[in-house]
């Protein structure tokens, strides 16, 4: 894990007139977490968790396309995992949200607590972001600093981002559980 040391290093390293990509992975962090998960609440966001795990599996099983031809790069495999992750987890999260039960929940959910909020869209947010450079080539990986890998690249923390969301719904109260869809 990222010491103080290095976030430290990370700020003061951060030239605004030439942005670099952990520039970018930061600031889309904070605005997601801000904009996109306070905008859809707690309830919205548990679904989307659903869709992004279902998502996220169907994207790591993408076959390798280049038996198909036209050999595909090692960038050009991330770009296919990449738009089949996000089309899936849109897809699904409309099938989920409007078509199936889990759909109640977000059409009844409560009043729901602003740090219960804030807490779901930094493991939603989170989980997105890894999974997504997951699919990055290790050799493409290495031009983001020390301290985005640490957060988002490496095996473990991957694992942790796709673990966070699901330890948050067993530990954070008033979960799906005590929706009206149970009544």
């Amino acid at each position: 894990m990222p010491s103080i040391t290095d976030i430290t290093e990370f700020l003061s390293g951060i030239n605004w007139s030439e942005p670099t990509w952990d520039l970018f992975v930061a600031a889309f962090f904070v605005l997601a977490v801000l904009l996109y998960g306070f905008s859809m609440g707690k309830s919205r966001l548990v679904v989307n968790m659903v869709a992004i795990y279902i998502a996220m599996a169907v994207a790591q099983t993408v076959p390798d396309l280049s038996a198909i031809g036209n050999n595909l790069s090692p960038q050009n495999m991330f770009t296919a995992q990449a738009v089949v992750f996000l089309i899936a987890f849109v897809g699904l999260y409309y099938l989920l949200a409007k078509k199936s039960p889990l759909g109640r929940v977000v059409r009844t959910s409560r009043k729901e607590k602003w740090s219960h909020v804030a807490v779901y869209s930094v493991v939603h947010v989170g989980l997105i972001l890894s999974t997504i450079l997951s699919f990055i080539p290790s050799e493409e990986v290495m031009p983001l600093s020390n301290i985005t890998q640490a957060i988002f690249t490496h095996e473990i923390a991957h694992f942790l981002w796709v673990l966070a969301p699901i330890i948050v719904m067993i530990i954070l109260p008033e979960n799906i559980r005590r929706s009206s869809y149970d009544d």
